[in-house]
């Protein structure tokens, strides 16, 4: 607004203040390019519990918007299963306020999009670098795990914030609406390790399930007991979640714990945290299928490809075929004219005609 009522006083000094009334309520979609790249942008900061928690309806708002605000929202990963800093444990399972957030705020096309961890530098710096450079709102959810919050020693920190990344707990993503194409092909989640997979394999062999994340971090620890021995059909967890409901009735889901150099141990997955896993899941399919990495339709699509190439290969059979067909009727009806020729020239020589040269010619051929 000062810029434009100084280019006011410059332009038209006589006329300038009786202009300044129209600039008191300039909008942001106003301002010319140049103006806008003046303005440098605001940077919001908070925890999910706080910004996606109590201030969702204000979060909403914003990413609504046109203004170039940047919030950057550190995710807590408690899961609704965590126990508190103090150590309490909730009476219930409460639902996690940043677990969704992703899935929620990309409804907003008009807002970049981004989910990071300190775990993965370069698909953060790239993640900041573009929301700093987009005109609009910009959501970027960054784990960055706490060992005195969480429970976990110091040195695993990276070690933690990579697992969950790997165990599609916290699964890397950037949603940028200016660049090319349509919805699907703007969603990138390239920097997630193999990401046309559900699970990755562990050191172990065993698929990394967001248990397998939420063993390394001691405010998890009332979600796992050990497994009695005898305890009814036990099961990995992950062939636990891959049968239907129905036929989880009786099955106890576990996951194997190694301790320092004694044997491997198994402990059971209490539900509410069984559920969460299984939600994780299905949330890192939602985004493959957001991606376009695996989705029915492409499988259709596919099924579609195929069936077109057999057909155009039946068809070129089929002209094939064809040819030939008519080139051997061909050379049968060139054989049976030669035949005629030649029985023809020896009847009229056992008569005692004679031929003409040119067709003593065509019967000897």
């Amino acid at each position: 607004v000062l810029m434009r009522k100084a280019r006011l006083e410059l332009e038209s000094p006589a006329d300038a203040a009786r202009q300044w009334s129209s600039l008191d309520h300039l909008g942001w979609e106003e301002l010319e390019a140049e103006e806008r790249a003046l303005c440098p942008p605001v940077f919001i900061i908070g925890s999910s519990s706080l910004l996606a928690g109590r201030g969702l309806a204000q979060l909403s708002a914003i990413m609504a918007g046109k203004l170039p605000l940047k919030i950057l929202l550190f995710a807590e990963l408690d899961l609704g299963v965590a126990a508190a800093a103090d150590g309490s444990l909730p009476l219930a399972a409460v639902e996690d306020p940043g677990l969704n957030l992703a899935l929620l705020t990309l409804s907003r096309r008009n807002t970049l999009n981004a989910q990071c961890s300190i775990a993965y530098p370069d698909h953060l710096v790239a993640a900041l670098e573009s929301a700093v450079n987009f005109s609009g709102p910009a959501l970027i959810q960054l784990h960055a795990p706490s060992p005195g919050r969480h429970g976990f020693a110091t040195d695993q920190t990276i070690r933690q914030a990579r697992l969950a990344v790997e165990s599609r707990t916290f699964p890397l993503f950037l949603y940028d609406p200016e660049a090319e194409g349509v919805f699907g092909s703007r969603f990138s989640l390239t920097g997630n390790p193999e990401p046309a997979r559900d699970w990755l394999t562990g050191d172990s062999g065993k698929p990394l399930t967001t248990a397998a994340w939420a063993l390394g971090e001691r405010r998890f620890n009332q979600s796992f007991t050990p497994l009695l021995s005898d305890a009814a059909e036990a099961l990995p967890l992950d062939e636990y979640l891959a049968l239907a409901r129905e036929n989880r009735a009786g099955r106890t889901p576990f996951v194997p714990v190694k301790s320092g150099d004694r044997d491997t141990v198994r402990k059971r997955v209490k539900e509410p945290l069984v559920q969460v896993c299984e939600e994780r899941l299905q949330a890192w399919r939602t985004l493959q299928e957001v991606a376009g990495l695996v989705t029915p339709f492409t499988q259709r699509i596919e099924q579609q490809a195929q069936q077109a190439v057999a057909a155009a290969h039946q068809a070129e059979l089929e002209q094939m075929q064809s040819s030939y067909e008519a080139r051997i009727r061909e050379l049968k009806q060139e054989l049976l004219e030669q035949s005629r020729a030649e029985i023809k020239a020896r009847l009229m020589a056992m008569a005692g005609y004679g031929l003409s040269d040119e067709e003593s010619q065509r019967a000897r051929h």
